[in-house]
Formats: structure tokens, C-alpha cells, sequence
């Protein structure tokens, strides 16, 4: 960015975070803004950054209007001001000021980014808009099916509203009977959202998020944006998708291209997916809000010297450099999520320590309006899985929002933790492997070491494994860890269903009570003295599921009050019914039901098998458990061979251990 060099830029805002999308340490880049804790920490031996001391933040033109501001910029030689989104008033401050604004006019970005305006502004384009009309709320009428309406003015979601019923319209229509307001038909589907460049010659489209939006704990508003998750957008759109999206792109850049606009635009597009079609939902005219973390995002992919960020095409085109032969830096991954203010008291401090534990980055906010910014939570890679479904990565932040001990949501309390992870992480040398699956039905091998027949613990496989190595003379230290796996396999050394859960729920015990499983559970299948007896000294090796699933162990478990801890029995699947199996519960959260097993799958090949996760998603907490969403190996329904062999069960249940 060696053209800016000759130009002394000011980037005026009240949040701080808005402007860090440049190179702080370029000696013509300076900064305006709140003082606070964050902003003080970028600040930090910089003296091209003045932060404004006030009892609360104060807003852009309150920040060009306090006297220190005015000393700061009068300083500078040739002073250019940037503003997040320009206003009439603050307009009106620079030109008393004789300071040059690098911003398009504030009237016109009022005119693309208003509800009502932005149709009339588009014209014959508007019919991007889902079926969209204007008119006075008294004229608006109920035909039976849901709609949006919507005011002039909003923000972030507070001015939109799902119609649902003519009550909820009439009350409506008597409160504000001539108030103007749009109306569009009711999309259901996915939304996307992207920052755009308008320069002098064209419009740069660029990198597409999914748009995270309502989802509570964040908000209490469904329409209410919180956040951009790049890499799920990556994996969802395909070319016909893009060329839509690139076409609606186009025309907004052209529009605002004849009447001067230059730099940053965004826009909000719903994909409808019964559909496959792109509606324009609105247009963001002003820098979005995500464009400082989509550059920063950006300078940690850029390959060669033509390739810029968003942030530095946005200051070049308002400074009316060309961007030829300039392309913005293509990313594929990365997410960010808004904890937006409600009327709860919310421990903001304890949530941001706990999130920078997990490797977050965690901004924090001192506003106080409804709805506006607490917290903002970043990561380098993606948070959801799936359209309103996180992934791993975002449950940490689900888990830190609520404020919950990982037992509470995840069922990894101490040992229990370490158990799950330690038979994901079977450690060989320097390698690490997961456990593979080993069921004893076959060989049918009676009074062997519980290692040897699929019910050992994780420290046992090591040393077994250990063990036979040694006789064989093979040096696992120089093999690659699938080889690793190949030899477990190969010499019958892994975990099945009920051995894993045994030893999950033995270390659960003792986190609770301080005993041992074997301590609280009973064997009613050993019928004899005898057979009680080596059920006792043998127990992880004579506790089947059949044992865990019987009624003097565990009780049935109705599908709304599914905990942590709790586990899922099959009894009776297959296709000769006689094959039975169990997975523990790790978690809760969100209406998803996420589990663990061990377990083997015909498409698993020889090799390929063993501990891990699956998820259950609750449709219909009415209906029962097979009728939810299984999700297993990222296969549904029938490609989820889990599901069909719980489907094929005589009975499947939610079992909870008593006497815990």
C-alpha cells in the first residue's frame, strides 16, 4: 500500500475495532476513538492513535467535535477523514472544519441503504426483491400466508417484522395506519452477505459469508445479524448460486457507480432453497461492519503483491487510486459471532476470560442501547456446521455465552474428560491414534484379559499394544500412524460399544461419588454365587449393554429431559435382532443431542473404525428419537448406517445411571 504513503488518512469512529483492517504501523494511517480497554491495547507505543477519555462512548461527530480531536487533526498535513458511515452532521462538522470527508454523500447512502428508498432507488432492479411492495400500513391486508414487513429505518434486524396473523397486522395498522412501509413475501432459506468495492471503472465482488442470524444465546431477536462464518459459505454455494449472486452484485455497483459512489458496499441475499434462486434482502451502503476481520482474515492468505485486502480496496477507491490489475485476497475460512445486549445482566468479563482460554479472541464493548454489541467473539476458522447448527468450535462459545462448566453441557467432568479423550487420543511414541473398534462376538474368547476382548481402557491398549510390539520386534515410534492403526487392528486390540461406555461411566462415578462403577452397579444376569463373584473381580468384562440397560441399573429417559451423562441403548438390531449397542451422552445443547461410541461401520472398510461422534438433532421433541435427525460421519437418514441399525432395534431408549 505504498500509495498511501503520501496521503495522511484519519479514520474517525467510536468503535476502534472498525478501523484495525490496515496496517497500524503505516506512518499515514492515524486513528480517533474511545478510550477503553481494547482500544488501549491497540494503542499501545503508537502515537498515530488518539483515544478520547469520556464517562461513556461517544459517537463520530461527538468524537470530530471535542477539542483534542481538532488539535490531533490540525497537525497533520493535508488531513482526509473516514468515517464508518457518514451522516449529514458530521458532513457539516468537516466542511466548518475545512477537512476533506473521503466518504460518498450521506444523502445517498441513505437513499440505497433505507428499506423504502433503496426500491424506489433500484427501480427496475428491484425486482431482486422478493415480490417486494410500498404502500401505508392501513392498506396492507392479511391473505392468509406469513409476510415481512418492514419501516424505513433499521438496524441489524430491530425493524423488520414476520407477520403471522391478521391480529398481529391489525395491531399494527392502528398503531401506525399512514406510516409507509414495505412489505415482501416471506423467504424461507439461507442468508449470505458480502462486502463489494465500487471503483471508477467496476465492482469488485467479494468473499461471501454465511450470515449467522437470531440464534439464541446471542440474541432475542430472529432477525437480529450476529455474525459471518466464511468457511460453511465456501462449502454451500455452488456455480449457478455464484453466478446469481455475482449478477445482483453487479447491478447495485453499476447503479451506485453512475452517481459517483466509491469503496465499500455490502449486501444481505436469502438463498431460497426449494427454490435454488437469490433474493436481495438489503443493501448495507457504508462499511460492513465484518469488513476489519474479513482484511484481517485476508492478510494472513495473501500469495503475491497484486492481491489486497478489502479494508485497502476500500481506501483506494475513495481515494480515487485504480485498482487494475488488483484482485482482493480469496478466503475460505474464518468466522466471528456478536453477543448482542438484552434486558439480562450478563458476566461480559467471565465470558471473555473463559472464551480467550479456548483460543478466542474476544472484543468487549461498553454500550448500553438494546441490541448493540457486548461482546465480539472471532476465530480463525469456521463455527457452524450447518445452516442454524454449530460445529465443535462454536459449542465452546455456546458453552462460554451461557456461562456453563463443560459437565454441564458436555458430560466431561475431570475424569471423564480425560477417559473420552484419552481413547481419541491413544498415545504411541510421538503419534497419537484413535481407538479402533473390537467386538469379541466372533471369536467368542472367554476368560481373557479385558484388553484382549474389547473392554479394556485406554492405558491397557497402550501397553498391550506395547507388549506385542516388543514380541514382534517392530518399532511403532517410526511408523505413521495409520500403520499404527493397522496393527492394533490386525492383533484384535481396540474397544467395543459397552466397554467403552463401561469405562466412561467407571470415571464418572468416581468424579461423583468417589467409587468405583462396579461399587454401584448390579449384575442380575449372573445367575449363580459363582458368576456374581467373577462379575465383581471381572466387571468391565461381564457389563454388557444388556447390564447397563436393565431396570435394577438405569431408568428410561423421556426425549425432552435428555441430559448430559445420560446414554442411548439399541436392544435387539440387525437383521437377526440379536445384536445390542450403547452410546454415551457427552452433551445437550441447542435441541442437538451430541454422543460418543465405539463403533464400526460396513462402508468403515478394515481399517477405518472406532471412537467417535455422532449427533441427534431434535425436529420434534414429541415424536421419538428415530424420528429427530441423526447426523453420524456427516451421512443422514438412510446413509447413516447408526441410524438404520437403530431403526432395525426391537427397542431403543435414553437409559440414566441410578444410584449415581
Amino acid at each position: 500500500m505504498q500509495k498511501l504513503l503520501n496521503k495522511n488518512i484519519i479514520y474517525v469512529t467510536r468503535d476502534i475495532e472498525r478501523a484495525t483492517g490496515f496496517d497500524l504501523s503505516n506512518p499515514n494511517y492515524y486513528i480517533i476513538s474511545n478510550s477503553c480497554d481494547f482500544a488501549k491495547q491497540i494503542a499501545k507505543d503508537k502515537n498515530n492513535i488518539l483515544l478520547i477519555e469520556a464517562e461513556k462512548q461517544i459517537d463520530t461527530w461527538e468524537l470530530l467535535e471535542k477539542s483534542e480531536s481538532k488539535n490531533f487533526i490540525n497537525k497533520i498535513i493535508d488531513p482526509q477523514i473516514l468515517v464508518f458511515k457518514p451522516t449529514t452532521q458530521i458532513e457539516k462538522i468537516c466542511a466548518e472544519n475545512n477537512w476533506k470527508l473521503l466518504n460518498p454523500s450521506a444523502t445517498l447512502a441513505n437513499k440505497v441503504e433505507q428499506k423504502i428508498s433503496s426500491v424506489n432507488w433500484l427501480a427496475e432492479d428491484s425486482k431482486y426483491f422478493p415480490d417486494v411492495q410500498i404502500d401505508i400500513c392501513e392498506n396492507i391486508k392479511f391473505n392468509d400466508k406469513k409476510f415481512i414487513l418492514q419501516f424505513n429505518q433499521s438496524h441489524t434486524g430491530s425493524g423488520t417484522m414476520l407477520i403471522e396473523s391478521k391480529k398481529q397486522l391489525d395491531e399494527i395498522k392502528n398503531k401506525f395506519p399512514k406510516r409507509d412501509c414495505k412489505t415482501s413475501r416471506f423467504v424461507e432459506g439461507i442468508l449470505l452477505t458480502n462486502n463489494n468495492v465500487v471503483t471508477d471503472k467496476e465492482t469488485m465482488l467479494g468473499n461471501i459469508n454465511y450470515q449467522i442470524t437470531g440464534l439464541e444465546p446471542f440474541t432475542k431477536n430472529k432477525f437480529a445479524t450476529i455474525g459471518n462464518d466464511w468457511g460453511l459459505a465456501h462449502k454451500l454455494l455452488n456455480e449457478n448460486l455464484l453466478k446469481q449472486y455475482q449478477e445482483i452484485v453487479e447491478a447495485i455497483g453499476k447503479r451506485l457507480r453512475r452517481e459517483n459512489w466509491r469503496g465499500l458496499f455490502g449486501v444481505d441475499i436469502i438463498w431460497e432453497t426449494k427454490t435454488n434462486k437469490l433474493y436481495l434482502i438489503e443493501i448495507n451502503a457504508r462499511q460492513p461492519a465484518n469488513t476489519t476481520f474479513e482484511s484481517q482474515l485476508q492478510m494472513q492468505n495473501k500469495k503475491s503483491e497484486n492481491e489486497i485486502t478489502t479494508f485497502e480496496a476500500h481506501l483506494l477507491a475513495l481515494l480515487g487510486e485504480s485498482l487494475e490489475n488488483k484482485k482482493l485476497i480469496a478466503i475460505t475460512d474464518g468466522a466471528q459471532i456478536i453477543l448482542r445486549k438484552s434486558q439480562e445482566n450478563i458476566d461480559t468479563e467471565n465470558i471473555k476470560s473463559k472464551l480467550e482460554k479456548e483460543n478466542f479472541i474476544v472484543i468487549k464493548y461498553d454500550n448500553d442501547k438494546e441490541n448493540s454489541d457486548l461482546l465480539r467473539i472471532q476465530s480463525n476458522s469456521s463455527i457452524m456446521k450447518e445452516h442454524e447448527k454449530f460445529n465443535e468450535n462454536g459449542t465452546k462459545i455456546v458453552r462460554g455465552m451461557r456461562n456453563e462448566e463443560p459437565s454441564q453441557t458436555a458430560g466431561k467432568q475431570g475424569m471423564v474428560s480425560k477417559m473420552i479423550e484419552h481413547y481419541l487420543n491413544l498415545k504411541v511414541g510421538n503419534t497419537t491414534i484413535t481407538c479402533p473398534y473390537f467386538n469379541n462376538r466372533r471369536s467368542q474368547i472367554r476368560g481373557a484379559l479385558a484388553v484382549l476382548i474389547g473392554k479394556g481402557s485406554p492405558e491397557s491398549i497402550e501397553e498391550e499394544l506395547q507388549i506385542i510390539s516388543l514380541k514382534e520386534k517392530i518399532d511403532l515410534g517410526n511408523l505413521p500412524a495409520e500403520k499404527i492403526k493397522e496393527f492394533l487392528v490386525n492383533n484384535n486390540l481396540g474397544v467395543d460399544c459397552s466397554g467403552f461406555v463401561y469405562h466412561i461411566l467407571d470415571a464418572l462415578t468416581q468424579d461423583k461419588k468417589n467409587k468405583k462403577l462396579k461399587q454401584i452397579i448390579h449384575f442380575p444376569l449372573a445367575k449363580s454365587v459363582v458368576r456374581k463373584m467373577i462379575a465383581k473381580l471381572r466387571p468391565a468384562e461381564n457389563c454388557g449393554v444388556t447390564t447397563l440397560a436393565h431396570e435394577i441399573n438405569s431408568k428410561k429417559i423421556n426425549l425432552k429431559e435428555v441430559e448430559a451423562n445420560d446414554f442411548i441403548i439399541f436392544l435387539g438390531s440387525g437383521p437377526k435382532q440379536d445384536y445390542n449397542h450403547i452410546m454415551f451422552v457427552e452433551s445437550v445443547t441447542d435441541k442437538t443431542i451430541n454422543y460418543i461410541h465405539a463403533y464400526k461401520w460396513p462402508s468403515d472398510g478394515q481399517y477405518n473404525h472406532g471412537v467417535r461422534r455422532g449427533q441427534i438433532e431434535i425436529i420434534d421433541e414429541n415424536k421419538n428419537i428415530l424420528e429427530q435427525k441423526w447426523l453420524e460421519q456427516e451421512k443422514t437418514a438412510e446413509n447413516n448406517w447408526t441410524w438404520l441399525q437403530a431403526k432395525s432395534a426391537n427397542e431403543i431408549f435414553v437409559g440414566r445411571l441410578k444410584n449415581l
